[in-house]
């Protein structure tokens, strides 16, 4: 099967058995527990709809939704858009929220990296679920960029480009201008996302500007997006030096 199709299985099976997987936005406590955890769960192929109240909610079902995620980001195909960034950033909430292991919460991570520039500021919105001072999963995000700069400079690097001789130059311009056009909505993306954490009086100074600066002056054309980001966050921050 073509892995796009493969993608497109995998999202339309975890949107029927992952409850609160396709809910904006949602908050760090006890109603998304219950959005997760009370409507369904997962035991050797059946649907058992649960009832009761949300205390009466046996934790196994955590566990059944920890094991779905986990084999779903073990089996998504290794190519580029083979699931949309939104799907894989939810799933990555949950596997978040979930406590799914490290390692293949990093892999996930890695694979958003891969399309970053396809995400969208509602998809990380992420709410820390660390205990973490601030509302927002900031560190996370950090990351995902971390990934895809990682990403762009192997993309840059990679032996096939390299050896190209002057008669394929036509084929690299376009390579380029698509990865500074990813870099462009990438910087847009980062601009509204500070904007929008830097109104949390918890989130530090340090973590805000390593998040501005993280990218090449090159990616943006026009600071106009940094500027009201520092601006929102100067107002939240009125004890600033």
């Amino acid at each position: 099967m073509r892995y796009e199709l493969i993608g497109a299985a995998i999202a339309q099976y975890a949107s029927k058995w992952l409850p609160g997987l396709l809910q904006d936005r949602m908050g760090p406590g006890d109603d998304e527990i219950s959005s997760l955890a009370g409507g369904s769960s997962w035991k050797g192929g059946l649907h058992m709809v649960v009832a009761g109240h949300k205390d009466e909610i046996p934790m196994v079902q955590l566990k059944d939704q920890r094991m779905i995620i986990e084999s779903l980001i073990s089996i998504i195909p290794q190519q580029r858009d083979s699931a949309s960034c939104s799907f894989l950033l939810r799933l990555l909430r949950m596997a978040n929220m979930l406590k799914v292991a490290p390692a293949l919460v990093t892999e996930l991570a890695k694979r958003v990296g891969m399309q970053f520039e396809q995400a969208t500021l509602a998809d990380l919105l992420i709410p820390s679920y660390n205990k973490s001072e601030t509302m927002y999963d900031v560190d996370l995000v950090q990351r995902l960029l971390e990934h895809f700069l990682v990403q762009e400079q192997t993309d840059g690097m990679s032996p096939s480009r390299q050896s190209f001789s002057d008669k394929h130059s036509a084929y690299e311009g376009p390579q380029r201008i698509n990865s500074q056009n990813a870099k462009m909505r990438v910087a847009r993306l980062m601009d509204s996302y500070l904007t929008e954490v830097s109104r949390d009086r918890n989130l530090s100074l340090t973590k805000f500007q390593v998040l501005a600066e993280a990218l090449p002056e090159s990616a943006r054309s026009c600071d106009d997006g940094l500027y009201r980001a520092i601006d929102s966050y100067l107002k939240a921050h009125p004890t600033l030096t």
